[in-house]
C-alpha cells in the first residue's frame, strides 16, 4: 500500500475490484481476518481478509483510534473482562492477531475497520478431514494463544473436548488430514451443549506429511505488470498448482515468466526460491506454445509455511503504488 503521512492509503492510488459505492460497505456485516501489518510507533495497521479483498481489491485499514479500542477489549470467547490500559501503554496489537470486524468507508473512500475485536484462537486435532461435500471434525485440545493464562482458563474449560465442525471452504485450498494439529477461531462465544461450534480462520500447526506428500491443489491467478510503454496495464496468468509439504509445483509456465517474477508474490508468502524450467525446443522447428509451457518449483521451509499460503484465497502484491491481487482458486 502506498501511504500518506498519516498512514492512510493515498486517495490517488487506484483500487481494484468493485468501486467504492455504498453497496460495497454493508452495515452490520462482520468479516474475519488477520492483522497483516502493524506499525507500533505510529499505531496503525492493515488487515488481510479474503472476503474484503474480493470486494475492495486491497487490505483493510486499521486506524490508530480503532487499534486502541481493539486493545481495550478481550478476545471474543475469552470469558474475561477488558483491562484498561495506562495512558502511556502501547496497545498490545501484534501482527498475526486474528480479528472480527466490520467495514466502513474512510474519509478518502477506502475500506476501514470498525467495531474490531480480536478472536480467541483454539487448538485441536483433526479427527475427520473435510472434503468439498463433507464437513470435517476437530476436537479441541487447548488454547492456541501464547498469551492465554489466568482468568481465561475457566473459559477454556468449556471448549476442551468439544467437537468443532470444519468446512473445506474455511480451509481455502488446504486439504486437512486426520491427526493434523490446527489452530482456529470459533463463530460463537461459548460452548453450550446445544450449540454446534464451527471453525473459522483455520491454520495448520503441525502435520505428519513430509516431502512429496500433497497438501492441496489449486489454480493460481497471477497478475502480471506490462513493461515499457504499457507499464500501466496488466494481465492475469492462470497456472495449475500442486502444494507439497516443502514446495509448490506450478505447471503451464510460459517462456517469458522467470523465477524473479514469481518471487514478487512468493517472497511475501515465505518462499525461499523459485526455479523455472522449460522443455528444450527441437532444433530448426516451430514449437507449439502449449507444448513449450514449463514448470516451476517454489521452495518453502516446511508444511506449515505452505499451508499458510493455501488457506488464503487472495494475496496482495504492492508495487510502484499499485495493489494487485493474486488468487488461489479450486483446482
Amino acid at each position: 500500500q502506498e501511504l500518506a503521512a498519516d498512514g492512510r492509503p493515498r486517495p490517488d492510488v487506484p483500487t481494484m475490484g468493485p468501486g467504492a459505492d455504498d453497496d460495497a460497505f454493508p452495515e452490520g456485516v462482520s468479516f474475519y481476518g488477520v492483522i497483516k501489518s502493524y506499525n507500533e510507533r505510529r499505531g496503525f495497521g492493515f488487515v488481510a481478509c479474503e472476503e474484503t479483498a474480493r470486494r475492495f481489491g486491497r487490505d483493510v485499514y486499521l486506524s490508530k483510534e480503532e487499534a486502541i479500542e481493539l486493545a481495550l477489549h478481550p478476545e471474543v470467547g475469552s470469558g474475561t473482562a477488558a483491562t484498561p490500559l495506562a495512558d502511556d501503554a502501547v496497545p498490545p496489537i501484534r501482527e498475526g492477531d486474528f480479528m472480527k470486524f466490520e467495514v466502513q468507508r474512510s474519509t478518502e473512500g477506502f475500506p476501514q475497520a470498525a467495531n474490531a475485536r480480536r478472536m480467541r484462537r483454539l487448538r485441536g486435532a483433526v479427527t475427520r478431514a473435510a472434503t468439498p461435500g463433507v464437513d470435517g471434525l476437530i476436537v479441541v485440545r487447548g488454547d492456541a494463544s501464547a498469551k492465554a493464562s489466568g482468568g481465561s482458563e475457566a473459559g477454556l474449560a468449556r471448549f476442551v473436548g468439544k467437537e468443532v465442525l470444519v468446512r473445506q471452504a474455511d480451509c481455502g485450498q488446504l486439504r486437512l488430514a486426520v491427526d493434523d494439529e490446527v489452530a482456529f477461531c470459533c463463530s460463537v462465544g461459548d460452548a453450550q451443549a446445544h450449540t454446534q461450534l464451527e471453525a473459522q480462520l483455520v491454520e495448520l500447526l503441525s502435520t505428519r506429511r513430509r516431502g512429496g506428500q500433497l497438501l492441496g491443489c489449486f489454480v493460481l491467478e497471477l497478475p502480471r505488470m506490462a513493461s515499457g510503454e504499457d507499464a500501466a496495464t496488466s494481465s492475469v496468468l492462470r497456472l495449475d498448482g500442486h502444494a507439497l509439504a516443502d514446495r509448490v509445483v506450478l505447471s503451464g509456465v510460459p517462456r517469458d515468466l522467470e523465477g524473479p517474477e514469481l518471487m514478487r508474490l512468493f517472497t511475501k508468502l515465505g518462499a525461499s526460491e523459485a526455479i523455472v524450467s522449460h522443455p528444450v525446443a527441437p532444433f530448426h522447428s516451430s514449437f507449439p506454445e502449449e507444448e513449450s509451457a514449463g514448470f516451476a518449483s517454489v521452495s518453502f521451509a516446511g508444511p506449515v509455511e505452505v499451508a499458510r499460503m493455501l488457506v488464503r484465497a487472495a494475496h496482495t502484491i504492492n508495487e510502484q503504488g499499485a495493489t494487485q491481487l493474486a488468487r488461489l482458486l479450486p483446482c
